[in-house]
């Protein structure tokens, strides 16, 4: 669309034009390029205001527009840094285990032997795992320390849910040359795409990062306003 709006940019608006561009910032996550471009009246299309819970749901809208476009194995690729980022929020909110108390500072993340020494949280990654390397955090790390310390029932139950879904096909679809379907993905995790969605919903919901089921519609919206500046005529 992006594409013909510029073909065409002569006999459509230019507010139309801009939006088509937020449009495909919004797809691409570049937030950058919707800062400065976009007037206040068009990043309003935005649900979630807070930037980084926006970071959040927003990726996750992307993890819903991959299952749309059927494409299964960029979707299942993608799940792992939103389950991270998600189950970090858990480990704050429910379990009280705030990870910048026991990481070093970097991108990525990485566990700090001398932050997590004498501590429970290092009792629980030790105890789990025979030969625990204090390095990258990863989903698996994060799940323990919830099904060790958080007492909602659901959270424990969808994180489990999700793990197993990362440690059933994830690598399969990242290294291996293989047809990834829906059908597919339910016989290697058991479940389709569609339900491993809404577990990562319930979890944004479960973390405050939305709590409206109606934003989850939001490009629907996008694409209505779209329309509708597409129909203004020059």
């Amino acid at each position: 669309a992006l594409e013909i709006g510029r073909e065409i940019r002569d006999r459509i608006t230019p507010d139309a034009l801009r939006l088509l561009e937020i449009a495909d910032a919004r797809v691409n996550l570049d937030w950058d390029f919707i800062e400065k471009t976009g007037k206040k009246s068009e990043r309003s299309i935005f649900p979630i205001e807070d930037p980084e819970k926006r970071k959040i749901f927003e990726y996750a809208l992307g993890l819903e527009l991959k299952i749309a476009r059927g494409e299964y194995a960029d979707f299942i690729r993608a799940i792992t840094p939103i389950v991270v980022d998600l189950l970090q929020e858990v480990c704050l909110q429910y379990c009280g285990v705030n990870l910048e108390d026991y990481c070093s500072k970097g991108n990525p993340r990485k566990w700090s032997a001398e932050k997590l020494k004498g501590t429970e949280v290092n009792w629980i990654l030790t105890s789990k795992f025979k030969s625990f390397r204090y390095d990258v955090v990863y989903s698996i790390h994060l799940s323990k320390i919830i099904q060790k310390k958080c007492g909602d029932t659901e959270v424990v139950e969808n994180v489990d849910r999700l793990i197993q879904v990362e440690q059933k096909i994830r690598n399969l679809a990242a290294h291996e040359i293989v047809s990834i379907t829906d059908k597919k993905i339910k016989e290697v995790t058991g479940q389709t795409s569609g339900k491993i969605m809404r577990t990562i919903q319930a979890l944004c919901e479960k973390v405050r990062i939305n709590e409206e089921k109606e934003n989850w519609y939001s490009y629907n919206k996008m694409n209505e306003q779209i329309i509708r500046k597409l129909e203004q005529i020059i």
